[in-house]
């Protein structure tokens, strides 16, 4: 346990940035394939890449405060983790609530739904108000799912 304490934190990147001491980045696919182990490290690196994108990618289309540039300057850098963190810690409270509230596909297919036809949602019809805000979700997510093939 103590020897992993010796590792520094880093930060991982792509092979467009530059290795320093805080920036590990993956190979150039010719370096790696010059060597079994560069190559399977790679795959390790990019692998591990690719599941942090992909959660930012979550996070961001969710907390808008990510979907552009963090605007600091010198003197409040340090806030930049705190926000993050904040975020990530919001985001996992709200998936652990498990309400309806953040549903990655829900979301992305009424997002496409409501572009495409807002009034069939706030139809008095299609949603009335005497159903509980979780029986009008799962009755869009069906109207959802009929309209984009997925039901």
């Amino acid at each position: 346990l103590e020897e992993y304490r010796k590792i520094p934190f880093f930060l991982l990147a792509d092979s467009a940035y530059a290795n320093s001491t805080h920036v590990v980045t993956t190979y150039e696919i010719a370096e790696a394939d010059k060597d079994v182990v560069v190559s399977k490290l790679n795959r390790k690196l990019a692998g591990m890449r690719y599941s942090v994108e992909c959660a930012f990618g979550v996070a961001k289309s969710r907390w808008r405060v990510l979907a552009k540039p963090i605007e600091t300057s010198r003197t409040n850098l340090e806030d930049v983790p705190t926000l993050v963190s904040a975020v990530c810690i919001l985001h996992n409270f709200v998936i652990d609530k498990n309400d309806g509230v953040w549903d990655a596909r829900a979301e992305a297919r009424r997002r496409a739904f409501y572009f495409a036809n807002y009034l069939t949602l706030t139809n008095e019809e299609a949603c009335p108000d005497s159903q509980t805000s979780q029986e009008k979700n799962k009755k869009c997510d069906l109207q959802l799912d009929e309209i984009s093939g997925f039901g």
